[in-house]
């Protein structure tokens, strides 16, 4: 569950929030589709600088691979 505050009616100072009130860093676009008699829907773009990919632990590596590229996403092999 996420929240969206917006004062003004325009995005100057709109606020992203998860349900208890942490605000959701590097979004960069946000768009609501509203239809009657249906949930509301938001899609969220959001800057990452890293993504943790979390997988059920008997997936073999090819498989997890193929879930990160279907994503948009390539695994690298972790340093530091």
């Amino acid at each position: 569950m996420i929240r969206i505050k917006c004062e003004s009616g325009t995005s100057i100072g709109a606020q992203i929030t998860t349900a208890s009130g942490d605000p959701i860093s590097g979004v960069s676009e946000v768009n609501l589709r509203i239809l009657p008699y249906d949930l509301v829907r938001a899609e969220i773009e959001i800057n990452v600088n890293a993504v943790d990919v979390l997988a059920h632990p008997l997936l073999g590596l090819d498989t997890i691979e193929a879930a990160a590229l279907a994503h948009g996403f390539k695994l690298v092999p972790m340093t530091g």
